[in-house]
């Protein structure tokens, strides 16, 4: 129903559930977060408020979380790829400018880590791609990030083409990917968590501090792991 859900694979006792977090990941409720208010063994059911919209359909999926709302988790990934942004770099290339005739300075696209090179189109009818020398230009860090020539140049109307990387994007979804290994990932978020609950007046304190400092050796191994790998230029 719209506050029940019933599944024969919660074999827990009556109640554990109670006050753990319901993420709905498909159907029509997809991604509506609800609070278990009570579970009945006997019957298999999970009752959860506030009501939504709509009934569960059969065989919708979802996921259950026992300390924190699932937003929490989902930012502990996130914190990792913040983390790791410096190393884990991916190759990005943008075609978005379009070079003007006497105009030298250009707001640099988003995105953009480190810059590998410029070239634009030859012509509108020839796609040869001009390189244009790293000494003619450069990026200037403002408010506005811009990428500045050099006054001599003369370009034809024509795309530029950036080339450069990036780091990893966050994870905005449940089919997001990342190319960050997830043994650091993993460990990143589970210091995280721990230092969560270490900070608190949760009555187990003092075990996730431990292991809070268990999972910081670990990521910071893994970190050491990684090496970024610059384009030269």
């Amino acid at each position: 129903s719209s506050t029940t859900l019933i599944d024969t694979s919660l074999i827990q006792g009556d109640n554990f559930w109670r006050n753990a977090w319901l993420l709905l990941t498909s159907g029509t409720s997809s991604a509506s977060v609800r609070q278990a208010t009570g579970f009945t063994a006997s019957s298999d059911t999970l009752t959860f408020a506030p009501a939504l919209a709509a009934s569960v359909a059969s065989s919708v999926t979802y996921e259950l979380f026992k300390r924190f709302r699932p937003e929490v988790y989902h930012e502990a990934i996130n914190q990792a790829i913040r983390d790791a942004g410096s190393l884990a770099l991916v190759d990005k290339v943008d075609v978005s400018l379009t070079l003007a005739a006497d105009t030298w300075e250009y707001t640099l696209p988003s995105g953009f880590r480190y810059i590998r090179r410029l070239s634009y189109l030859n012509d509108s009818t020839d796609d040869t791609r001009i390189f244009i020398d790293p000494h003619l230009w450069y990026v200037r860090f403002a408010s506005t990030r811009k990428i500045v020539f050099d006054g001599s140049l003369h370009f034809p109307a024509n795309t530029l083409m950036i080339e450069g990387q990036s780091s990893p994007a966050e994870l905005t979804t449940e089919a997001g990917t990342c190319p960050i290994h997830p043994n650091y990932l993993l460990a990143y978020a589970k210091w995280y968590l721990h230092s969560i609950l270490a900070g608190s007046d949760d009555e187990e304190a003092p075990y996730h501090e431990r292991q809070m400092l268990i999972w910081e050796r670990k990521y910071m191994d893994r970190r050491g792991e990684m090496t970024a790998h610059v384009y030269p230029g």
